[in-house]
């Protein structure tokens, strides 16, 4: 997710239907593979590579592939659809490319969609892993802090799932975390009095 975050792809986009997921019309903001690296030395320790052109051709689906899209299901800040998110090895069967009408139909009923949208909550039966909902805020500054916040979260995970955790790396995450504690309240502040 914070590889895909970086591209910026869910931050900024016109909405215009690509796809139908469960029934429900969506556009593809990006889609990315990736690989399990067990090449580290020591520990078994494993790390996410993500595939280039050429792998993803000459690979098999194996169980160590992760193929992650980015969907979203309206516009930008339409607080009435789902949020745009990371969906993770979806089955190809869930999602359809979306034909010429359904795409005329969802301009011309947009607001009809918008109440209908509003009652149902479909999920992705066939995704074994919960869709990672991207927040990407237009302003930088929001944007840069929660994307520190992701990363420092996933060092956090790193480090407690590591065999042997080391003091120094626990003393400089939690520095870290009382930065970015300091960032959000002064972010705060800043939108509270303006």
């Amino acid at each position: 997710a914070l590889i895909m975050r970086k591209s910026r792809a869910a931050q900024a986009y016109t909405f215009s239907p690509t796809h139908s997921f469960c029934g429900e019309l969506c556009m593809i903001l990006q889609v990315k593979h990736f690989r399990l690296d067990t090449t580290i030395q020591g520990e078994g320790k494993l790390r996410i590579v993500e595939m280039t052109e050429k792998e993803i051709n000459n690979s098999s689906s194996s169980s160590n592939t992760i193929t992650a899209h980015a969907i979203s299901f309206g516009p930008v800040g339409d607080t009435s659809c789902r949020p745009a998110a990371i969906w993770f090895n979806i089955d190809p069967h869930d999602l359809t490319l979306c034909t010429r009408q359904q795409t005329r139909k969802h301009k011309r009923s947009r607001h009809r969609l918008r109440c209908k949208r509003a009652e149902e909550t479909k999920t992705a039966p066939s995704s074994p892993i919960p869709p990672f909902n991207c927040n990407q805020p237009i302003d930088d500054a929001a944007f840069d802090l929660i994307t520190e916040m992701l990363t420092h979260r996933y060092r956090m995970l790193m480090l407690n799932s590591s065999t042997s955790p080391n003091e120094k790396q626990r003393r400089s995450l939690a520095l870290k975390e009382e930065q970015l504690q300091r960032s959000f309240e002064s972010q705060r502040r800043f939108w509270m009095t303006w």
